[in-house]
């Protein structure tokens, strides 16, 4: 009756440290998504004086489910090998749909236009030196850029691994740099 008794000690005390185990990875878990889903989706990024936009999350970070950004919902949904951003402002619907094998594929939400745009690769800045673009340059994710210091800005050239909004987000810490801004595209219309 005694090894009874202690196997049934031995099994309860497996049970519980497997439950508190299992426990701490859930609250682990949905504090990294948490986390995850802050630092990337819905950067809201200035494009124009009075215009701001919202940087969905890449194909690689998307997360489906619903989201409120400021006075827009947002809904994500997969579907096959496919990603949809559905957008609705008002009673205004977009979708934009973005191929899982686009990891390159960056759109922003403009609310005030309630329509998709693709980022492009540029990012355009404004600087007090124009002589020093070739160190900012250097210094970070880009590939080349150009100065045009007579209309007062630059445009730097990203490689297709780095996020036009994460950069501009970065460089517009260094004190060099008055604004950046991103560059924007038009995307395909898909009918949905």
């Amino acid at each position: 009756m005694g090894s009874r008794r202690m196997i049934g000690i031995f099994v309860l005390r497996l049970l519980m440290a497997a439950i508190v185990a299992v426990t701490a990875s859930c609250v682990l878990a949905q504090d990294q998504s948490e986390d995850q889903e802050l630092d990337v989706a819905f950067q809201q990024i200035q494009i124009a004086e009075d215009e701001k936009v919202y940087a969905m999350p890449e194909v690689t970070e998307a997360v489906p489910g619903s989201y409120r950004v400021g006075t827009t919902d947002i809904t994500i949904e997969r579907h096959d090998e496919m990603f949809s951003f559905k957008a609705v402002t008002g009673t205004t619907e977009r979708v934009q749909w973005v191929s899982d094998t686009d990891k390159y594929g960056r759109f922003v939400y403009n609310a005030d236009k309630k329509q998709f745009e693709r980022l492009s690769n540029s990012v355009r800045i404004e600087m007090e030196d124009y002589s020093k673009l070739e160190v900012l340059i250097e210094e970070t994710d880009a590939t080349s850029g150009e100065a045009f210091p007579e209309l007062d800005f630059a445009l730097i050239r990203l490689p297709k691994e780095t996020h036009p909004a994460k950069y501009v987000a970065k460089i517009s810490k260094r004190d060099e740099v008055k604004v950046a801004t991103v560059e924007l595209e038009e995307p395909r219309q898909i009918p949905h």
